[in-house]
């Protein structure tokens, strides 16, 4: 192995001449945003920020697409593969040279810009910022004090209005036109100026340490090195380990998988790669753990991939034709449809009447008691051994989840406080389908069929926030109950925000009647019509009545599928 030092500039030059490329054993690019603003704030503080894993190799291997568009006119002749470090350097690549990022969601790419922000007045001394750098979710709020001693940001309206904010794309590429609009009366003046060549000159002071595998070595060697590395950091989960052990073996497996998953995605069930691997396991050995994968013959795995896609297909119409799910987005785990194409498998894809109903209500009420909430891998092995080895395998399977839960019944009781992240939404959302639900204000039925579209805008309250938050306030209720009580799903309707009658200032006794919702809608979504119950002081007595009305439906759906 060979060990070097190699400044940032040379790597990103070497990525964008394809000197260095991706083998299809690396996953995706997969940082959010935030995570590439920490990156920012290390290099600056010129913290270790961990090493690259090369191969030099003239092995005509598999590749994957870097999340970038490169520069294809500079080619190089030779080439290394990035083993690890993708995920750093292809951040680097468009934080420092201006390139959106290519994001795959689903069956489509989106391209995205992340647009940080340095801070020219960040505090001299780097322990007078005390907060913490986390990775959580882009949208999480931090308090104004904690982001003016950040040194970095993601661009905000409020950051960008503000003088001593500057984009990291105008520092880096022209550093002149930044300085030239500072100050120089500013008493700050040259310590501005230190800050800004420092970050202009990251590039080439800050390198990293860059380990190259030998060409002698063969790519299933470095697939296991590459396994290794990332299992020992715990940087890759199991599904991803499990797709660079099969590419390795697998000549255009991965794009296989993709053509498939892609597929999937026009039928609105947006299936990554690494979820159809696990369906794949499943169909060749019966079990669902990744660690087999390395054991099983790759022919195995081959000559169950057309399998696998035939009982993946037949879930997919399983769902739509059955559960009235036309969509991935509202079932809370994709394990859930791993039984269900176990069972198609067994059953040669050729169910009775019976066994619809039944594995329906299995379904439901596995989704409801969150049968995979807990253990998901152990929980989902011991329902594909129920399905092997029982004659009444659904009925057992039923069993299985109320020895757990208790009940199959839903009570009023447990709808209080869920949101729509809870599994009872995707009921709701199952029994409006089922009732031919409309929107209000367009007569469309309630429907999730448009590939892309955000579940998110396919909802919306029926009381409108604006009038609950200054109401429950005068309650004194606080925060976490106030925001529970808007939240609650008996206050959530399916109707499209896009075209959504306007309602941020007006309560359902008011735009019930002026937009003339006809009783059959609020009927289809256990709304009730009693209009003494549509006004804001009546709010918590009308979640109380919508959440019995929605238990009732759930029930009535259950008892419907069979005993």
């Amino acid at each position: 192995m060979n060990h070097h030092t190699i400044k940032i500039s040379t790597l990103l030059d070497q990525l964008d001449s394809e000197e260095i490329q991706l083998p299809a054993i690396q996953r995706k690019y997969v940082w959010k945003r935030k995570q590439v603003q920490n990156l920012m704030d290390s290099i600056y503080k010129d913290y270790p920020t961990g090493n690259i894993l090369l191969w030099e190799t003239d092995v005509d291997t598999e590749l994957r697409e870097l999340a970038v568009n490169l520069d294809k006119n500079n080619k190089a002749s030779r080439h290394f593969l990035l083993l690890d470090g993708q995920q750093r350097l292809t951040s680097l690549l468009t934080v420092i040279r201006g390139k959106p990022i290519e994001i795959k969601k689903g069956g489509k790419t989106e391209q995205a810009i992340i647009d940080l922000y340095f801070n020219l007045d960040h505090p001299t001394d780097v322990q007078e910022y005390s907060g913490d750098i986390t990775d959580d979710e882009d949208d999480k709020s931090e308090d104004a004090e904690d982001i003016e001693h950040s040194f970095f940001q993601l661009k905000t309206t409020k950051i960008a209005n503000k003088t001593n904010w500057v984009p990291v794309k105008d520092i880096l590429n022209d550093q002149s036109t930044v300085i030239q609009n500072l100050d120089k009366e500013d008493p700050k003046y040259n310590e501005y100026i230190k800050r800004i060549t420092k970050l202009q000159n990251l590039k080439e002071n800050y390198s990293y340490d860059v380990v190259t595998l030998p060409s002698t070595m063969t790519y299933g060697e470095v697939t296991d090195v590459f396994v290794r590395v990332n299992s020992s950091g715990a940087k890759l989960r199991a599904a991803d380990l499990a797709l660079a052990q099969i590419t390795s073996r697998w000549t255009d497996g991965l794009k296989i998988f993709e053509e498939f998953a892609n597929s999937c995605y026009e039928e609105n069930y947006d299936l990554s790669v690494n979820e159809l691997l696990k369906m794949l396991v499943t169909v060749c050995t019966g079990q669902n753990l990744f660690k087999i994968i390395n054991k099983t013959p790759i022919d195995d795995l081959k000559s169950s991939w057309n399998e696998t896609k035939k009982a993946v297909n037949f879930t997919i119409n399983f769902l739509k034709e059955n559960a009235s799910i036309e969509s991935m987005k509202v079932i809370p785990s994709y394990f859930l449809l791993i039984p269900i194409l176990y069972i198609a498998q067994k059953e040669n894809y050729e169910l009775s009447g019976k066994q619809s109903n039944l594995l329906t209500k299995w379904f439901f009420a596995a989704a409801m008691w969150g049968r995979y909430s807990v253990s998901s891998e152990s929980t989902l092995d011991r329902d594909l051994v129920t399905i092997r080895d029982n004659d009444n395998y659904i009925e057992k399977m039923i069993a299985n989840v109320t020895s757990v839960s208790g009940r199959l019944e839903v009570k009023p009781e447990d709808l209080e406080g869920q949101s729509v992240k809870s599994p009872f939404f995707m009921m709701s959302y199952v029994l409006a389908r089922r009732n031919n639900a409309r929107d209000w204000r367009t007569k469309n039925k309630v429907s999730l069929t448009a590939a892309g579209i955000e579940f998110k805008e396919e909802y919306d309250h029926i009381f409108p926030q604006a009038k609950l938050k200054p109401y429950l306030q005068k309650k004194n209720y606080d925060k976490s109950k106030s925001k529970a009580l808007i939240n609650d799903i008996a206050n959530m309707a399916f109707l499209s925000k896009v075209s959504n009658i306007k309602k941020s200032d007006t309560t359902p006794d008011q735009y019930f009647p002026e937009k003339r919702v006809p009783d059959e809608d609020l009927i289809a979504q256990y709304i009730t019509t009693d209009s003494t119950l549509w006004t804001i002081d009546r709010y918590e007595d009308f979640l109380e009545d919508r959440r019995k009305k929605l238990a009732a439906g759930i029930n009535n759906l259950m008892n419907s599928l069979g005993s």
